[in-house]
């Protein structure tokens, strides 16, 4: 009698468990409208490099222009990093993808942190390559990225070619993003 209860109650109480994870699972709207609307686009972005170090200050901005998806061809970039890591072999920063024009222009933003391998370097010319990732952190003004997810963005590779005339070369992220 007792080993029967004993059957009766786990039998109920597992019974109770699987009927709370599927109400839990179908019962969270915003996770069945993010499945419903949200879908998985290649990264396959080309950075090449526009103006360098264009302001003077704690911060150096760098731009580029875009080119690949999911943000189309001839799209600014402005690339923000700390000027106190020049001298270093690691870089990390702010980037921003102008996607509309205006006042208020939709963009994209994220960050990215990338290990310098210093290849040739003479007072006039240097040769660079750049390994590391990026991330999205978010999208504004643009409906078509409306529902960005934050997170990996790709993994950033490159190379640049400067001289006291500018740089040459390209940054290239691949990866996936979700929006």
């Amino acid at each position: 009698m007792g080993r029967s209860r004993l059957v009766v109650s786990l039998v109920a109480a597992l019974s109770g468990l699987f009927a709370l994870a599927a109400t839990a699972a179908g019962s969270d709207p915003a996770e069945t409208e993010r499945a419903g609307d949200v879908s998985r686009h290649r990264v396959d972005l080309r950075w090449t490099p526009d103006a360098q170090d264009i302001v003077g200050g704690p911060i150096i901005l760098d731009t580029f222009d875009s080119f690949g998806p999911p943000f189309g061809e001839n799209r600014p970039v402005e690339i923000r990093t700390p000027r106190s890591q020049i001298g270093t072999d690691q870089r990390s920063g702010k980037w921003t993808v102008f996607l509309t024009r205006g006042n208020n222009p939709g963009s994209c933003r994220g960050t990215y942190e990338v290990d310098r391998d210093v290849i040739e370097t003479t007072p006039t010319y240097q040769i660079v390559k750049f390994d590391g990732s990026a991330r999205i952190t978010d999208c504004r003004g643009v409906r078509k990225f409306r529902k960005v997810e934050a997170g990996r963005l790709g993994k950033l590779t490159g190379r640049s070619e400067c001289t006291v005339s500018g740089c040459g070369g390209a940054l290239k992220i691949r990866g996936h993003i979700r929006f």
